[in-house]
């Protein structure tokens, strides 16, 4: 098992995060239909939160927590009045609080110091939930309270996307407090990117329409017939690192970049706290050698498999929460976030199958053919619901100006609030 990233010794504040004396910092400047409300701030150790309160909600009203991770900055981008657009129309649209999570990273700070302030920020909330729970209980008649579990929600894009994924595969354990949805979108699940791969490629020539231009068949040899070519068979769309590299929003070179300045050595991302994907795979390759590794073996790098990984283990209560995977289909990152929504969905459809608590129960009959095909089939509804896919048109971000992303953060707001009750 994979060591837990948690910085020691963190010491928490005394401000209740959801009572009202905490005190506000500003309020939230609202456009359209929405409406502005009073921003909470308290500081933990090292980063601090940004509570924005549900509407019509009372101090000790902690229903529908929705931890917000921000975009982050991929070097010349910088999406701070994105997150604030994507924020307040999230809470408007999910009527649940949203806790903005501010990590440190750039700016001389590197991974993994985001992943210690996400899971201090996940401690400090999972404890304030327990706390409020605790004080509203009911009593049994044996005069024991009987304290319900809180679910909370994650939701982040790009950088925060990956560090949400992080969190939702870590924290989804049975029997407390937990992450029970996660929404990303573009994220960064993975940061071995194929360059190796896409610089080497030799691409087939297309015309404007994306169709491959066939070769013009030889000239017949005088007394010959010319020979039938076979058809060719239809090739698969070159990947989205390739074929969507110059994104004007975030394109490769940007990506490439980033991953330099967030990363203090090449062996930091391939962590699966870093790359999520890597706790459901291996990730078919070696980390690079360091800037100056000395005498190198010749020829290219030994080629490796990626394997399944068993995730959750066997052992765990970890079950893998409701998540929904948001893509653009214009986006260099489309790709790895669809193969990371596969192998979610494979890990799931495998649980199910097994029978372990946690997920839907799927009836089969006794007998072994049909009661295989039915667990089978079930398996894969159950993967499907709570594994959720969407590829969007465009290769923007949520909260771009004029963009259309308002109608989907709506229906991840509807989503979150059916998932979370």
């Amino acid at each position: 098992m994979h060591p837990v990233w948690r910085q020691p010794n963190v010491v928490l504040p005394k401000p209740s995060l959801f009572a009202s004396h905490a005190g506000p910092t500003a309020q939230c400047h609202s456009s359209n239909d929405f409406h502005p409300l009073p921003v909470w701030r308290i500081s933990l150790s090292h980063c601090f939160l940004r509570i924005h309160r549900r509407q019509a909600s009372g101090d000790d009203d902690i229903s529908r927590t929705i931890l917000y991770l921000p975009t982050g900055s991929i070097l010349d981008n910088n999406f701070t009045e994105y997150d604030a657009r994507v924020i307040e129309a999230l809470r408007d649209f999910s009527n649940a609080t949203i806790v903005t999570v501010h990590y440190r990273l750039g700016n001389g700070f590197s991974y993994p110091t985001p992943v210690h302030d996400v899971l201090a920020a996940y401690d400090y909330v999972q404890s304030e939930l327990a706390e409020q729970s605790d004080k509203t209980a009911p009593i049994s008649r044996r005069g024991r309270k009987q304290r319900s579990i809180s679910k909370i929600g994650v939701c982040g894009q790009l950088l925060g996307g990956s560090l949400a994924a992080m969190l939702a595969l870590t924290e989804s354990k049975m029997g407390e407090n937990q992450i029970a949805a996660a929404a990303v979108h573009n994220p960064i699940v993975d940061w071995v990117f194929p360059e190796l791969e896409a610089s080497s490629r030799v691409l087939e020539p297309t015309n404007e329409a994306g169709e491959l231009i066939e070769d013009e068949p030889p000239s017949a040899a005088p007394g010959h017939g010319i020979k039938r070519r076979r058809p060719r068979r239809p090739k698969k769309n070159p990947p989205s690192w390739t074929q969507h590299g110059a994104n004007s929003t975030v394109p490769t070179s940007a990506l490439l970049r980033a991953r330099t300045a967030l990363f203090a050595s090449p062996a930091a991302y391939f962590s699966p706290f870093a790359s999520p994907t890597l706790f459901l795979r291996s990730p078919g390759a070696d980390p690079p050698p360091p800037s100056d590794p000395g005498p190198l073996p010749a020829g290219p790098p030994p080629a490796r498999r990626k394997v399944h990984r068993v995730f959750p283990p066997s052992a765990s209560t970890l079950r893998l929460p409701h998540m929904l995977v948001s893509l653009s289909d214009a986006s260099p990152l489309r790709d790895q976030g669809a193969e990371f929504a596969r192998l979610l969905r494979r890990s799931v459809e495998r649980d199910v199958r097994r029978g372990r608590s946690g997920y839907a129960v799927v009836d089969a009959p006794d007998d072994d053919v049909g009661g295989e095909e039915a667990r089978v089939e079930g398996a894969a509804r159950e993967a499907e619901e709570r594994i959720r896919v969407w590829v969007r048109e465009g290769s923007g971000v949520w909260g771009e100006e004029g963009g259309a992303w308002r109608a989907d953060v709506r229906e991840v707001g509807e989503w979150f609030g059916d998932v979370l009750g």
